[in-house]
């Protein structure tokens, strides 16, 4: 299939779709940046509750009351607050929180303090002392997830402006290629249909692999090519990555239609 020359212009949503998309993404990544320091502050305080509770004296009297501020999945997290008379006989009243992976804390039972010396506003309790390996794994959890996080707020503008860059080169300078149709996916919002998903690969004139991928609504169609094939654009910056057409031309103003007779065969 041929198409209208080139130049094309570009569909100004398409531009403000990547550039809404990279803003998005930095603000989330610069969102997970916050969370290290709570998981250092977390790490510092599980070392140090291990530290006291094998080093520390141990309180004569011990009163624990608090709540289970949420239960996510397998995620606890409690606030206590933790009276306790050190062997001076002077009383604490101090507060304790902390997040559980897998496992819960008793705080119900009996409880045991044992304070820094040197310190005695430091305390490990023996209900938090129980369930340190499912705080260890709350952190764990946290930190994958700011990972996972920074990683797709990394990951994500690079694939937009690589695809915009794709489009941008095309409709200055490209060839025409079918490729045919590997794979559908149906694409469902709340069980209702929302469109489809075409993946495509096929080989250049030049022998090259070329894939590409094209999602369109359920009022679109591709601009399919010969048989189960959609047209798409190959660029020489990008020869191996396919910009598929819709058969409204998008992601490109549709050009004028004196321009389409002689442009197909």
């Amino acid at each position: 299939m041929r198409l209208p020359p080139r130049p094309y212009t570009v569909r100004v949503t398409v531009i403000l779709r990547t550039v809404l998309l990279t803003f998005l993404c930095l603000a989330l990544g610069g969102l997970s940046l916050f969370i290290w320091p709570v998981v250092q502050k977390d790490v510092a305080a599980l070392r140090k509750q291990d530290a006291i509770w094998k080093s520390g004296a141990v309180a004569l009297e011990t009163h624990v009351n608090g709540h289970e501020n949420t239960s996510h999945f397998m995620e606890h997290a409690y606030h206590l607050r933790v009276e306790y008379t050190d062997q001076n006989g002077k009383v604490h009243h101090r507060e304790l929180e902390r997040s559980v992976f897998g496992e819960t804390m008793d705080i119900v039972g009996s409880q045991i303090v044992h304070y820094q010396v040197d310190a005695p506003d430091e305390f490990a309790l023996s209900s938090a002392v129980e369930v340190a390996d499912g705080s260890w794994w709350s952190i764990c959890v946290v930190g994958a997830g700011g990972a996972l996080l920074l990683f797709s707020a990394c990951y994500l503008p690079f694939i937009a402006i690589r695809n915009l860059t794709d489009i941008l080169h095309c409709a200055k300078r490209s060839e025409v290629i079918d490729l045919p149709i590997i794979k559908r996916e149906k694409v469902q919002n709340h069980g209702i249909s929302a469109g489809e998903v075409f993946h495509c690969k096929g080989v250049s004139v030049e022998g090259r692999v070329v894939t590409g991928s094209l999602r369109v609504g359920r009022s679109k169609r591709p601009m399919y090519g010969s048989g189960q094939s959609i047209v798409g654009l190959v660029s020489p910056f990008a020869p191996r990555r396919a910009v598929l057409l819709r058969d409204d031309f998008y992601p490109y103003h549709e050009p004028p239609p004196a321009d389409f007779p002689s442009a197909f065969s």
